[in-house]
């Protein structure tokens, strides 16, 4: 009933948007009347912040936010450890970084499954100040999401931030889904299935080499971050409101 009496229509994803429009085809000139408008970041969060990178004394990786369900990191740190098991990478040169509200033996124990204690430091819950802070002194930013029903069709908020930082994303996410193709449209960063251990190692070693070598072969797209800004998605939402009163 809102799909057919709504004079407008808004979703915040492309993936959602299709889907709507392909399980509804019964109703007239929707696609006419259905757009998205995402997540974004707010470019004042990002003032007075340090330059992003630097030298790190250790390849140095973040997640932040929490960890739960199908999200959890162990392709992550199986992925590692191996990399570490065939001395594809230095342990005393790598470091992961997770920073959030955590259950302490949940981490704990899968820190040593994988044989990754003293590589992976968890931080608790911190100011969002501070929490871009360590964004943006990182040598790569980690995005994590299972392969649950229906994750391929939303963005995690986390993206935006990511995407301003200027570090390159190292994603461990459903492969076709909507964050995936934002990460690649962007040039933001490396994508891997959220299950495939092979293809994560080898981002992360792609990573870690640039770090060795000091030097960049990440080329985001600044034009296309740009469109992210929350004041340039209001814009679009103003437009919205403008066609509708008209």
């Amino acid at each position: 009933r809102v799909l057919r009496e709504a004079d407008y229509l808004i979703t915040n994803t492309p993936v959602m948007l299709r889907n709507f429009i392909e399980n509804n085809r019964d109703i007239e000139g929707l696609g006419k009347k259905f757009c998205f408008i995402s997540n974004g970041y707010d470019m004042d969060d990002f003032r007075d912040l340090p330059v992003p990178g630097g030298e790190n004394e250790k390849f140095t990786m973040t997640y932040t936010g929490l960890l739960y369900g199908q999200r959890k990191p162990d392709t992550l740190f199986e992925a590692v450890r191996r990399l570490i098991s065939g001395k594809a990478i230095n342990a005393e040169e790598i470091r992961i970084k997770l920073i959030g509200n955590y259950k302490e033996g949940y981490i704990n124990g899968l820190i040593e499954k994988y044989g990754l204690s003293g590589i992976v430091e968890v931080y608790p819950y911190m100011k969002h100040s501070e929490c871009l802070k360590h964004l943006v002194s990182s040598d790569a930013l980690l995005h994590i999401e299972g392969n649950a029903p229906g994750s391929e069709a939303f963005y995690s908020g986390k993206i935006f931030e990511y995407m301003n930082t200027g570090r390159p994303v190292l994603a461990i996410i459903p492969k076709n889904g909507a964050a995936a193709q934002l990460i690649r449209e962007t040039r933001i960063g490396l994508v891997s299935d959220s299950d495939d251990v092979e293809q994560t190692m080898e981002n992360i070693k792609k990573l870690y080499e640039m770090w060795q070598n000091k030097v960049s072969g990440f080329d985001p797209d600044r034009e296309k971050i740009a469109r992210y800004e929350r004041k340039v998605l209001t814009g679009e939402l103003a437009d919205i409101f403008n066609k509708l009163v008209k």
